[in-house]
């Protein structure tokens, strides 16, 4: 299978790390993080366009910003 990933033995386990996607940004620190999150973590713009009637999502510049 093209999916199937090699899984190391228990005593490797906590030692395997999947690296992060391609332009993947390092999240803000608590509190932003909770309001912010950079487009490039979820590069999903129909969320908005779903959520458009509630107003809790909104795509500024390269970052989702959450109004909850």
């Amino acid at each position: 299978m093209y999916r199937e990933r090699h899984c190391p033995t228990e005593k490797q386990k906590l030692h395997c790390l999947i690296p992060a996607p391609k332009g993947y940004v390092t999240p803000s620190p608590w509190q932003k993080s909770r309001d912010y999150v950079p487009y490039a973590n979820a590069p999903y713009k129909s969320l908005t366009v779903e959520k458009a009637i509630q107003n809790w999502i909104q795509y500024e510049g390269n970052v989702f910003s959450l109004h909850l």
